[in-house]
């Protein structure tokens, strides 16, 4: 935890336009040094929500969709909401469908909602 306790003093000393600079050092540490079953809710939703602007920068935000945790979106959602982030959380839950389900798991023939959805979470 002393490691938090830098960074938190990094971050009070960081303008706030260079936060950017300190993301992938709290990603590390909450990743790292929180197991998943033992983060606060508003560490998992921050690790969601970076996850999903960057695999939405590097591979499309689809990827992000067929691989993260439906229970940690919901999460995040509840978090965003309770913040009162209802942009963030109408974007992050377009997406936010059960890929498991037989309507969309190896289903390759439905991609008009897929584009569709794509075009308003990317803008």
């Amino acid at each position: 935890m002393k490691r938090m306790e830098i960074l938190y003093r990094r971050l009070e000393e960081t303008d706030r336009r260079d936060f950017y600079l300190l993301e992938p050092e709290f990603c590390r540490e909450l990743y790292y040094h929180i197991p998943a079953d033992k983060r606060p809710p508003c560490a998992t939703a921050f690790l969601t929500v970076v996850n999903w602007f960057a695999m939405s920068q590097r591979s499309g935000v689809w990827t992000f969709y067929e691989s993260a945790s439906p229970q940690e979106i919901q999460l995040t959602l509840k978090v965003l909401e309770q913040r009162g982030d209802d942009e963030l959380a109408a974007m992050l839950r377009y997406g936010a469908h059960d890929y498991q389900n037989p309507q969309y798991a190896g289903n390759w023939n439905d991609p008009d909602q897929w584009i569709d959805e794509s075009r308003i979470i990317d803008q």
